[in-house]
């Protein structure tokens, strides 16, 4: 990726620090410590909103499938709670051909309620904003109102177009 956004894009919020992952292993080398944060971060009902592929449970084999997937045509980042330090989600951007950015975000189970997606976003949406990027879009699951309601939240609309019959896409321009 270009224009900005690489590999040590970080950004922090109050009470979370967003870091590209293979930045932080390299912190705890021989230790698996990704693929076991993807193994605890990713399950079933955390999955069950994502694309089909990613559903289920997460093996360390899977979860470093799944990681070597992530870096073939996106940057992902780590996103760690600041007070204890513990691994609590994802961030996953992609390129788009028009200097926008795809983007995606994970939060683990006991994440969840605290306010947290919707502080992520908010400093998502900054970072890209400082950046330059000319917009930000989302794909959320139809049945998935919490994370319509963070995006929505933080600005972003939904269009009146679908990706796929369960996918309402939003947006946000930042210029």
């Amino acid at each position: 990726m270009n224009d900005g956004i690489a590999q040590d894009f970080s950004f922090t919020t109050k009470r979370l620090s967003v870091r590209g992952w293979h930045t932080v292993e390299k912190e705890y080398p021989g230790k698996q410590w990704l693929p076991n944060a993807v193994q605890s971060i990713l399950t079933p009902a955390v999955t069950r909103e994502l694309p089909l592929p990613w559903q289920g449970n997460y093996t360390l084999d899977r979860a470093k499938r799944w990681i070597a997937e992530r870096v073939i045509d996106s940057l992902p980042f780590i996103v760690i709670e600041k007070e204890n330090g513990a691994a609590i989600g994802f961030v996953i951007l992609a390129e788009t051909e028009d200097d926008g950015l795809r983007i995606g975000y994970m939060l683990s189970e006991s994440s969840w309620g605290k306010g947290l997606a919707s502080e992520l976003v908010e400093g998502l949406v900054q970072q890209c904003t400082d950046l330059g990027k000319s917009y930000l879009v989302g794909g959320v699951n139809r049945s998935n109102l919490a994370s319509q309601r963070v995006l929505e939240k933080n600005g972003f609309s939904c269009l009146d177009m679908n990706v796929k019959d369960t996918e309402l896409l939003f947006k946000l321009a930042l210029q």
